[in-house]
């Protein structure tokens, strides 16, 4: 591309701009409007390979395929980018009075040149791309990494989109009820006390607090805190600190007979009184191996699936034969967790 040129010493300005005379040796003028060209061309195939990739992203292609176009258009710019540097490295390396300040001057503003123009859509898009990948990962539409960051941000920043994907994966009613729904004109839409709520409208009056309180809030009044349950989404009521409990979940008759007869089943065919139990008490953990460098054993019984961890993951589910679902646990403030517990 710029082997083409001949060898010319160059002096430019901190933005980057080419003059067509040097104040040390001067350059012809068609040496520098060549020059001119060559770097115009370059700009423009980065510049055309990057509208084909945000459209890309919009369309909501595969994100391995968005990262190797991607990559393919940093590989042209540092190929463009080196051919400039070795052009002047050469063409100084042929000249006496040249010094050697001269020659990481010219070759520092070429690089200011290059990151003037590019930087910062490669990392906005390097941001894209991430948020693109923890879209997919929940199967949410990822063109909202590039039409609406800031709700990006939002729901990954606070957790609610784990919150979203986990109630719209454990239910039957679950992917109507949980989600994020576009409008005509791709505006992100989550529940909100039973409905579906524009973001444009929730950011205006809603907050998360992700050092003191871990909750959602609102803004002009932060002591009313919000959580995301099943059905209705996000309402207003306390996450940790409540007073009584209240249902996060509801299931279908089908869904409740099957938790029912799975429950039925510890007792083995003998249960400890004739008296009918309507009710299902669930024990619910995280396993995993070898916590802090120690095997956890598997248990039996009610507690099978009960090791001992970290109380951040250990909870209860209670349900009701009204088919609610009530869930409480440990997971301890800071403040108040053993010693060593939130170091690392």
């Amino acid at each position: 591309m710029i082997s083409s040129l001949s060898p010319t010493s160059l002096i430019i300005d901190a933005t980057g701009h080419l003059p067509y005379e040097t104040s040390g040796k001067p350059i012809t003028l068609h040496e520098a409007k060549r020059l001119d060209e060559e770097k115009i061309k370059l700009k423009q195939t980065i510049e055309i390979s990057l509208k084909t990739l945000e459209e890309a992203m919009l369309q909501g292609q595969e994100h391995a395929h968005l990262e190797k176009l991607f990559h393919d258009i940093q590989s042209i710019r540092e190929h463009g980018k080196n051919e400039i540097f070795y052009l002047t490295q050469v063409e100084l390396g042929s000249q006496i009075t040249c010094t050697r300040n001269k020659r990481k001057y010219i070759e520092a503003n070429l690089q200011v040149y290059f990151e003037t123009e590019f930087a910062d859509k490669f990392a906005r898009i390097t941001r894209e791309l991430k948020n693109i990948k923890k879209l997919s990962e929940q199967s949410f539409p990822s063109q909202l990494a590039i039409t609406h960051s800031d709700f990006v941000d939002f729901i990954f920043n606070s957790r609610l989109a784990y919150m979203i994907s986990s109630f719209r994966n454990s239910t039957e009613a679950g992917p109507q009820n949980h989600g994020i729904w576009l409008d005509n004109t791709g505006h992100p839409h989550i529940k909100m006390n039973g409905e579906w709520k524009p973001w444009r409208e929730i950011k205006e009056f809603l907050n998360f607090d992700p050092v003191k309180t871990n909750c959602f809030f609102t803004t002009k009044n932060p002591k009313e805190h919000w959580n995301y349950i099943s059905p209705a989404g996000l309402v207003v009521k306390e996450r940790y600190d409540y007073q009584e409990l209240y249902p996060v979940e509801e299931l279908s008759q089908s869904e409740y007979e099957r938790v029912l007869s799975h429950a039925q089943s510890f007792y083995n065919g003998k249960p400890d009184s004739l008296e009918l139990k309507d009710a299902v008490l669930q024990v619910v953990t995280t396993y995993q191996r070898g916590w802090l460098g120690y095997s956890v054993p598997q248990c039996g019984g009610l507690t099978r699936n009960l090791s001992t961890f970290t109380p951040d993951h250990v909870s209860f589910h209670v349900i009701t034969k009204e088919k609610k679902v009530y869930s409480f646990g440990f997971q301890p403030k800071p403040e108040e967790a053993p010693s060593g517990v939130f170091d690392t």
